[in-house]
């Protein structure tokens, strides 16, 4: 058996009672199948004038004697029907539970998988394509329900195919073998359609993801498809991807096609021999040959029900598969334990000797890092590009745990804390804040969950947002569109202060927020920090040096150690990398102009 199919069984048996149901509801449908296939002989029979003594006329005589019915034509008319029409209900009832079934795996496979994704580590994130993800959450789970669904009425399908050939069984021997060796050749004959099936499955699976990852690429980064006038391209590599998508779909539909051209003319033939046989060399009765060709054709649409479940199901494994995979890989969560309620900091955060490697790597990215926090100061960390600035802010964060060293709070270990309870103490602003795309106020709300709108006001008045945001169309509840795309860089950037500063933190980290900014918003974010600063911890991650020169201490962070620290006017007189980084952008925002003519 595949994993695949394992993973969904194992998905199926949590439902249990339900399936238990769906098996009675089975049984009573199996039952009153029979029994109504089973009184079609002596109906017969009796509207034949016939006298054979068999076993289904023995069996209904018998069954007419103990509930006090007459053996008449009439009587036997009426059972039928009512037995009939009662298993038309239970085939209603079993068709609904499938779907039932199916729904309910799909749900918990989605709420799986997103559950997992949200613990996952956030290294699980630099390694997968969102587009895959998501094709793989929303396509991958409804067609992995959709397994236990076609499963169950290819089941279905089975246990009605082995009532039929026990009534012909009972009928004709002979003509019953017959019909299973003709069955079961070909069944042989489609068995390599199986087979491709699969392979076509997985192909579709792979050209969703492709599919879905390019709209979420194009789609998300539209303004610089425009601005860089590259729309007829992304036109021709969709156009591509879709192309094969449509031959795909041409070539799974012709599996299909030839796949029941081995079925079907392989039991129309089964029809005609199972006629001729009957009449040249067995001596069936008019009725019991008559009874026999009624069960018979209600297996020939079981049996491609058959058929064409087994197809669907093999080409549906791949997104078992990958959903499977998905489940397993997002939940490998990172571990951050801690069960000590923290509320507020009363001294500050210390850095004693941590060090930090990210999974997989080889060198650190933080190496024996010593440094304290205080309450109420401004603390800068500035250096170049994959020095371990945000290495630094993410411990900070409890986004990870340090390998070696520790950190404190108030003199006990960070990891000693319920992780949550951290987290609500600390606000963040980064350098490309992510909006949703819902309200400005549901934006500045996402910082602290079911804030009253004059708090949410007010963190936009803290922010130097709250003027900007009244202008706009509809306030607080204007949309700001995909990403935010409808705000201007600086907009953006208060609303996510504001979007920190609503949960009134102990701690606010601002990972280079100005870098980006222009003069005036970058002037209203230096007055905000000016604000807080004394009864809010302020980190700040900066690459304009010009921001951090007030701060209380500054870190130069090189190679992943601090390689110098203090205030501006101390690491000036030094001479040192901090003197270096500040030249060098002086130099920049005031180059000597040459004299003309040189």
């Amino acid at each position: 058996m595949r994993s695949e199919t394992r993973f969904a069984l194992g998905w199926a048996a949590q439902l249990r009672w339900r399936l238990a149901l769906y098996g009675g509801v089975l049984l009573v449908t199996t039952a009153l199948e029979g029994m109504g296939l089973g009184m079609l002989v002596p109906i017969l029979q009796t509207i034949s004038e016939q006298a054979d003594d068999n076993i289904f006329v023995r069996v209904i005589t018998e069954a007419f004697a103990f509930v006090g019915l007459e053996y008449s034509l009439r009587s036997l008319i009426a059972v039928f029907t009512v037995v009939i029409l009662a298993k038309y209900l239970f085939v209603a009832y079993s068709r609904h539970l499938t779907r039932v079934l199916s729904a309910r795996i799909t749900y918990g496979l989605r709420r799986q998988t997103f559950d997992n994704l949200m613990g996952a580590p956030l290294g699980y994130y630099y390694k997968v394509r969102l587009g895959d993800v998501v094709a793989t959450l929303v396509t991958s789970s409804q067609n992995a329900g959709a397994i236990i669904e076609y499963g169950m009425l290819m089941l279905s399908a089975i246990v009605f195919c082995a009532l039929y050939l026990t009534l012909n069984m009972i009928i004709s021997v002979p003509l019953t073998v017959l019909a299973i060796t003709l069955a079961g050749t070909a069944y042989l004959a489609i068995l390599p359609r199986m087979r491709k099936g699969y392979g076509q499955g997985t192909e579709e699976k792979t050209l969703i993801d492709r599919m879905n990852t390019f709209l979420y690429d194009r789609l998300a980064g539209i303004k610089l498809v425009k601005a860089f006038g590259t729309e007829r391209r992304q036109t021709e590599r969709f156009d591509a991807i879709i192309d094969r998508f449509r031959k795909l779909a041409i070539e799974i539909t012709d599996n299909r096609v030839i796949a029941s051209l081995f079925m079907e003319p392989l039991l129309f033939l089964l029809v005609v021999v199972s006629l001729v046989v009957s009449i040249e060399l067995l001596d069936l009765s008019l009725a019991s040959m008559l009874a026999f060709l009624v069960v018979f054709v209600q297996i020939l649409p079981k049996a491609k029900v058959i058929q064409a479940n087994h197809l669907l199901l093999n080409e549906l494994l791949p997104h078992v598969s990958r959903i499977q995979a998905l489940i397993e890989s997002a939940g490998e969560r990172e571990q951050l334990s801690g069960n000590r309620p923290i509320s507020a900091i009363e001294q500050g955060i210390r850095f004693d000797q941590v060090s930090y490697r990210y999974p997989g790597a080889v060198d650190f990215a933080l190496e024996d890092v010593s440094v304290e926090i205080k309450v109420g100061t401004t603390t800068a960390i500035v250096g170049g590009s994959g020095g371990g600035k945000t290495t630094l802010v993410d411990l900070l964060l409890r986004l990870h745990d340090p390998e070696r060293g520790r950190i404190t709070v108030d003199g006990v270990p960070l990891t000693e804390f319920v992780p949550a309870a951290w987290h609500q103490l600390v606000g963040v602003v980064e350098q490309e804040p992510y909006l949703f795309n819902e309200t400005v106020q549901d934006n500045i709300r996402y910082g602290q969950i079911g804030s009253e709108p004059h708090a949410v006001e007010q963190a936009a008045v803290v922010a130097h947002a709250h003027e900007f945001i009244s202008q706009l169309p509809d306030g607080y509840t204007t949309m700001v569109g995909t990403r935010g795309m409808t705000l201007s860089g600086g907009q953006k950037q208060r609303i996510a202060l504001a979007r920190a500063l609503v949960r009134d933190p102990s701690v606010l980290v601002l990972d280079e927020a100005t870098s980006a900014l222009d003069t005036e918003s970058e002037r209203l974010i230096q007055q905000a920090m000016a604000e807080l600063h004394g009864h809010t911890t302020l980190v700040v991650v900066a690459h304009r040096l010009s921001t951090i020169r007030h701060a209380d201490l500054i870190l130069v962070v090189e190679g992943g150690r601090i390689v110098e620290s203090g205030n501006h006017e101390t690491l000036m007189r030094r001479s040192g990398r901090y003197q270096d980084f500040y030249d060098m952008q002086h130099e920049l925002q005031h180059p000597h102009v040459e004299s003309a003519g040189t």
